[in-house]
Parts: structure tokens; sequence; C-alpha cells
């Protein structure tokens, strides 16, 4: 069979394991390609070695990257997003045009408020059916027009953003199911019986949506995805699918693609394991399992990275230690920088990244305001958040506004710490800061609301030219970008575990740093911007700018020296960072060593005698002094160093408590009875009344109440 042009490229023995399996292999694959491993390349040359008269589709992430692979393949290939396949799914069944309306699910859910308004009147007026239904509607119609207003927002946001999640997660929108996604996502729900009320509506409004969509022809950007799961829709399949960006599918569009394939077709996920960074979104934390196990893949790697300098690529190896660096890479540049001097570094064609919001659109600000430098934030949808929440919170404007979003905000903060959602505090003090910093630049040049929010979403643009701008962007929004020079604001926050509530989203905030650390090819800028500014000085001295490599979920350890960086040993910045690691590592030691004596009931100094030995077992003679054990506390249950729970210690129905460091996992848990449901190695699943769905905790972090 003929077949397209190949690349004359030296291709590494990575990349020609894929091709030899494309040609004469079998089955499915599954890619897990680092960053700036020459994806699309890959993707290119492997389309390339498939014969012409096999029907391909290559599925991208987004609108932008499939733009970029359809410039790049055949026209006879289907390239395209997993959404607009989902289009041409409904209108191959339909056999009619849709209309695409993004407000959709936000007009049903104002509708269902209607609804509840006349409920709310009808069970006023009936006695009977208040002994009927003990649960009132909500109180629409409260006589104080705020407290009315607040609570439809309220109900309004709730109804959109579960139903948003009840699709691209293929849950059943079930009370139990609506609860396990509040549980998972952290989604600002009420509480009580205003909940227990509201859970069935999702659903009713789910099925009015499946009715518009079908009657009327109205769909949302969700029903791309989930109608065709709903109404067991079957697309036209092809004999390859080849899709990019696997790690960040959600359960719906994984769905969709699988039934690309039909009883013949070989399919090819390509993407990077620790590049999953859309959890919070809705796509599917275990994405890269479940196509393990849907398709059974052979596997291939591809480790080597093309973009990034030595420099670089050897601090993306402490997180991903497959990452390798080509042979001819430049050494590349690692700076720590002050803060107050980016906006006289930063050029157009910089990218400067930040997990935070607020830092990215002051920045802004200060480059194009008082630099009179061309600069735009990645991310309209941002822009589209950060309005709202305006026009949320400003009755009077400009007069009055600082003090009622910050009030809306103290508010907010109180309810999500009694609730224990960490994150959501985090999310809305950022949006908080980057409108403040707006307000402050620009206020007085708005004489309405209307006019700050035009002015405010004015900062952000997707379309902005690299080579016109100095492109600002979150790291969520940053991936597929890449810059010579890249600054990485607030590196001593990196990575962000003080508020990751669960396992998947603590792996997340690695892959986070992972994403930042590869977006250079020849200098990178770590920039601390510490909330104490008498902490700034210490920052800058350390070698990467107070950003914690040790402690990644798999990573290589401290690289070695290579040469001397001081006449002083005492001043070595490598020194300087082993010592503050181990003071770290210390810290947590001896606050676990301490309880663990609580729990044995032994002095801490008879509990050391027991673990000296074991902790020193590895050291040669005579490097350590070597306590023996008293008899007593060598009758101790045998603790396994290597492990960092006492697990024999719970059992299942064990009543424990959480008591982790300061900033780690779920510290709002912290005192809280917990009814141990199960054990996995050192993972415990445990309820309380607190939580309406099981939560995972390490053992490491429980203790048995006494």
């Amino acid at each position: 069979m003929p077949r397209q042009k190949q690349l004359s490229i030296p291709w590494s023995h990575y990349q020609q394991a894929i091709f030899d399996w494309v040609k004469s292999g079998s089955g499915h694959a599954l890619v897990n390609a680092v960053a700036g491993s020459g994806k699309t390349t890959t993707l290119k040359e492997m389309v390339s070695r498939i014969p012409v008269s096999k029907k391909i589709a290559v599925l991208a992430f987004n609108n932008h990257m499939a733009s970029e692979l359809r410039q790049k393949l055949p026209k006879r290939i289907t390239v395209s997003t997993i959404h607009r396949m989902g289009m041409s799914v409904l209108i191959r069944y339909f056999r009619q045009t849709f209309q695409c309306n993004e407000s959709k699910y936000h007009d049903l859910a104002n509708e269902a408020i209607q609804q509840m308004l006349k409920l709310r009147l009808e069970w006023e007026r009936d006695p009977e059916l208040q002994d009927k239904e003990p649960i009132p509607p909500p109180q629409l119609n409260h006589p104080k027009k705020i407290l009315a207003r607040e609570l439809e927002g309220t109900i309004r946001s709730f109804l959109k953003e579960v139903i948003h999640y009840l699709q691209i997660t293929l849950t059943e929108p079930t009370p139990e199911g609506i609860k396990m996604l509040i549980s998972h996502f952290g989604l600002e729900s009420p509480k009580g019986t205003l909940l227990e009320w509201l859970l069935p509506w999702p659903e009713k409004i789910l099925e009015h949506g499946r009715l518009v969509a079908t009657e009327n022809l109205n769909i949302g950007l969700d029903d791309l995805l989930w109608l065709p799961h709903v109404l067991n829709l079957q697309p036209k399949t092809k004999d390859w699918v080849l899709v990019d960006e696997a790690q960040d599918l959600s359960r719906a569009q994984l769905d969709l693609v699988l039934k690309l394939k039909g009883e013949t077709g070989r399919m090819v996920f390509v993407g990077d394991e620790q590049q999953a960074i859309f959890g919070f979104a809705g796509s599917d934390a275990y994405s890269w399992e479940r196509i393990r196990e849907a398709i059974l893949p052979t596997e291939f790697p591809l480790s080597i990275t093309y973009r990034c300098p030595k420099t670089h690529a050897n601090l993306a190896a402490r997180i991903v230690p497959q990452l390798e660096c080509r042979p001819e890479a430049p050494e590349g540049e690692v700076h720590v920088i002050h803060p107050a001097s980016i906006k006289h570094q930063v050029r157009v064609g910089d990218l400067v990244l930040c997990r935070f919001t607020a830092p990215l659109i002051s920045l802004c600000l200060k480059l194009v305001i008082q630099q009179g430098i061309q600069a735009r934030v990645r991310g309209r949808d941002i822009g589209k958040m950060l309005a709202a929440l305006v026009k949320d919170v400003a009755d009077t404007f400009p007069e009055n506004f600082r003090r009622d979003l910050r009030a809306y905000v103290e508010k907010r903060v109180k309810r999500y710490s009694e609730e224990g959602r960490e994150s959501a505090i985090e999310s809305l003090q950022d949006r908080e800061a980057a409108i403040i910093a707006c307000f402050q630049a620009f206020s007085d040049k708005c004489e309405t609301i209307s006019l700050f929010c035009k002015r405010l979403q004015e900062l952000f643009d997707d379309e902005a030219l690299q080579s016109e701008y100095v492109i600002l962007a979150t790291i969520h929004r940053s991936k597929g970008d890449e810059a010579e020079r890249v600054f990485f604001l607030k590196s001593d926050c990196m990575p962000f575990l003080a508020l990751a509530e669960t396992r998947w989203q603590k792996q997340q905030e690695w892959n986070l740093l992972y994403v930042g650390l590869t977006r250079s090819r020849g200098s990178l800028f770590l920039v601390p911007m510490p909330m104490k500014p008498e902490l700034l000085p210490a920052l800058l001295e350390q070698p990467y700018g107070g950003m914690q490599l040790n402690g990644a979920p798999s990573g290589k350890p401290y690289p070695p020296k290579q040469e001397a960086l001081s006449e002083d040993p005492a001043t070595d910045p490598h020194l300087q960072h082993a010592v503050n690691t181990l003071h770290e590592i210390l810290q947590k030691m001896l606050r676990e060593l301490i309880e663990t004596a609580q729990i044995y009931q032994v002095e801490f100094p008879e509990l050391m005698k027991w673990v000296w030995p074991r902790l020193t077992a590895e050291f040669a003679p005579g490097q350590l002094a070597v306590v023996p054990p008293t008899p007593a506390v060598a009758q101790l249950p045998p603790l396994q160093t290597s492990q960092r729970s006492p697990v024999p210690l719970i059992r299942i129905g064990d009543v424990c408590r959480y008591r982790g460091p300061e900033g780690a996992m779920n510290v709002t848990c912290w005192g809280r009875d917990l009814q141990v449901l199960d054990i996995k190695g050192e993972v415990a699943t445990v309820k309380t009344e607190k939580w309406i769905h099981p939560h995972e905790i390490e053992i490491h972090y429980l203790r048995k109440v006494q």
C-alpha cells in the first residue's frame, strides 16, 4: 500500500520502537511522552506509516492544538477535538444542525428556580402540604430581597456546577452520586435540609435538557459528550484513532473516544501521566489507569526532552525520573531573582508563569501601565469569572466596593472553613486579590461597574501572539506553551501542597511543578514572593528560590555536585539546601516519634533507645554511636523504619483522629473522630458525620483515640 512521505529525521530508539509497532504490531498502544519529547512530530510520523487506505482520526485536547495538528497532517486525516466529534455524532444521528447555547443550563436552572418559588408559595398557603412535606421549599420569596437574591444565586450556581460534573463524569444523577461529586471535587453546595431538598433537581433538569436537545436542537457544551452516552449513539468508526493529551480525558470524553474503534480499529493514546493537571475541572484523575483497563495496550515511553536544556531537565527529573535530556542539549540557565526586578527584566516574547492568578494580573498591570510593555494574561474564562464575582458583590461602585468585596469573601471563607474546604478558600482569596489589583489600577477611570468589568476582561486574551506580547499564564493555562525565557513567580510556594485535600490533588500539585519547570528552552528565572517580606533574603540565597523538590512521589535524589560553588563550604548553596531539607525532615520525624511515644505510653528517651540502633543499622560500625535498647522498650511491637506508620495499631472499626502536620493533606479534620471502614497498605478509608462521602487518609496521619 502507498504511504505518505516519511520524514528523514534521526529518530530516537524510543520513537523507532513506536514506528515499528505501527508497521508490524497489533492491538492498541499507550505512549507516555515526557514534556518536550516531540509528541506532535511523532504523531505525524506515525500517521505517515499507516497505509493511506486506512481511515484515521487524530483527536486533540482543544481547538488550538487541533488547528496546529490540522496544518501538519494530510487533509485526508480527520483532525478534531472530542467535543467537535460529539457534535458530528449528534448531526449524523438527527440529520439536523444543532444550536450550541452556552447559557442553556443557566436558563434551565432559572426555570427550575421559578418552579421552586411557586412550590414555596403553595407550601405556605397549604397547612396539609406542610404536614405532608416537613422540609420546606427554599424561601425564595424572603421579605428581604437581598437575602432572596443571594439564595437564588446560591441555588443557581449549585445546580449549574453539579450538572456540569454529572455530565462530564457520566455520574448517575442520584442523591448518592451528587454527594460523591460534592465530596470528590470540593463543590460549593448548600447544607442541611436545603441540600436534601435540592438533590432531586439536577436529574429533573438533565431530563429537561435532553428533551430540549432532541426536540428543539438546543445543546450546551457538555451535551456534546453527554448526549451520545445517554442516547447510546455510535460514531462512525475509524481504522486508526490517535488521541493526544490522554492524561486529561474526562470519563465522558473517554467513553466517546472508545466507541470510535469499532470491532477492528486500533487506538493510540499519547500523553504524559505526570502532566495530568485538570482534575479540578472534571478531567479524570485516573484517566491513564482507565485507558489501560479499557484497551490493554502495549506501552511505549518517549523519554527524551528536546525542549529543555540540561539544567532544567535535571530539575524536572527530580519529579519525573524517566525524563532524559538530549545529548547535544545546551547547558541552560537557572536564576533566582528579586520580585522587584521582574518588570525591568521581562520583555516581549517571554513567558511568565504562576500557580496563582493574582500575581500575574498585578504584574501585567505594572508592565502595561508603568513600563509601557504589551502584556496579556491567558484565560478569557478567568476574566469572565472575575467579572462575575465583581457583579455579585457590588451594589454600589466604586465607593463601597472594597468593603463589600471583603465582607463577601469573609462570609464565604468562614463557611468554607467550617466545611473543611481549604482549596475553595485559596481559590476565592486568589480571585479577591486579583480584583483588588485591578481596582487599584484603573477603577478611577471607570464610572460604572460594567466599564470596570470590561477593562478587567481586556487583560485576558487566549489568542495573543507570543511574538507581540509578554504572555502571563497560570501553569494550568501554559501547558503547550514554551519560550526561550520563562519567569516562574512564587517559586517558594511550589509545590503548593498545603491545601491539597486528597491524594490525587496532591499528585496534581507535583504535576503542576513539573509542567512549569519544562516550559523554557534556555533561561529559567525563579521568583520567590513570600507573604512575609522578611523571609525574602533567605529565599534569594536558596538554589531554587525556596522551591521544594524533595519528596516528589517518584523523584530523584538531589543531583550530585560537579564542582565547588563557594570557597567556604559553609556558604555552599548545595550544603545550605541539604541543611534546610534535613531540618524539615528532622522536624517531621520528631513530631512522629513524640506521638508514637504517647501511643505506646513510654518516655521519649526510652523510645529513642529502641529507635536509634534501627535508624543507624545501615551505617558502618564506628561511624555512629549505638545505644543498646533496654529490655522494656525492646518488647515493643516491631516498627519498620521503611514504613511511616504503625499500621498494626489501627484496625477496621477503630475510632481515630487525624493529626497531620500543618500544611499537609486535610488539616481541617484535626481532632475529628473518624470511623475506619477499610485499610489498604498505608491508606485507610474513613467516615465521619462531617463528611458525606468516605475519605482516604494516610494511616501515617491517623492516631487511634485512646
